[in-house]
């Protein structure tokens, strides 16, 4: 069977589970949605073509290897939320709080820092996508594609390679995780400056 590995990396992801709310937090790992939003920007798949959403969605397995777990970051914000029917379908944000009733409202959301994966795809029955185009996407995406939230920048080229192999197992075996990359890659924590005044 053919399977379609490539590399998942950037210094803040997030794998959002619930995307709305106060709290907004993440999965240890990307996300089936997450990986499959990835290769529809790369395709150049807009939001509005449900179609060919539902097609991906379908026609493509998902699996992830974690190479290189992270840690845990949350971003405490503030933001202007317009309100009320009025706020719809305006044509820019300055229109949408001009119309609406802004409110405040605050989020902690989380990240995952330094997280490297290795992600694993293969073809379903009947699907109307090839690993053949998705891998050509992801050496040439169409569309800028983000890890989760569109801060999220990828810091590494997803370096995509199709494999023949007799399971999910032996395929990532083909795909393995050099150690010292992983090392590289982890953020150093730095110890904390103590600053001490005393009185004149």
């Amino acid at each position: 069977m053919r399977y379609l590995l490539w590399t998942y990396y950037a210094p803040l992801s997030a794998h959002s589970l619930v995307a709305t709310g106060q709290d907004i937090t993440t999965s240890t790992r990307p996300t089936r949605t997450g990986a499959l939003g990835v290769l529809a920007s790369c395709l150049g798949i807009e939001r509005t073509r449900v179609a060919d959403i539902t097609a991906l969605h379908d026609g493509i397995g998902f699996a992830v290897r974690v190479d290189d777990a992270g840690a845990r970051m949350t971003d405490y914000q503030t933001a202007m939320v317009p309100r009320g029917e009025e706020a719809r379908g305006q044509l820019s944000r300055w229109h949408e709080l001009q119309a609406g009733r802004p409110e405040a409202q605050q989020t902690y959301r989380d990240y995952i820092v330094g997280g490297l994966y290795t992600v694993a795809h293969w073809e379903r029955h009947g699907s109307k996508m090839s690993l053949d185009q998705i891998k050509t996407a992801l050496l040439q995406p169409i569309f800028a594609p983000f890890a989760g939230r569109v801060s999220c920048s990828f810091a590494l080229p997803f370096d995509p390679l199709i494999v023949e192999a007799e399971g999910l197992f032996a395929a990532f075996t083909q795909r393995p995780m050099r150690p010292e990359i992983a090392e590289w890659l982890r953020p150093k924590h730095q110890p904390a400056w103590r600053l001490m005044t005393t009185a004149a």
